[in-house]
């Protein structure tokens, strides 16, 4: 389960990255 939600919060922050860029 928690490493579910590390992937979660990785891919969260990815998009955010994204969008910024």
């Amino acid at each position: 389960a928690q490493r579910s939600n590390y992937d979660r919060l990785v891919r969260l922050l990815q998009t955010q990255s994204a969008s910024e860029l």
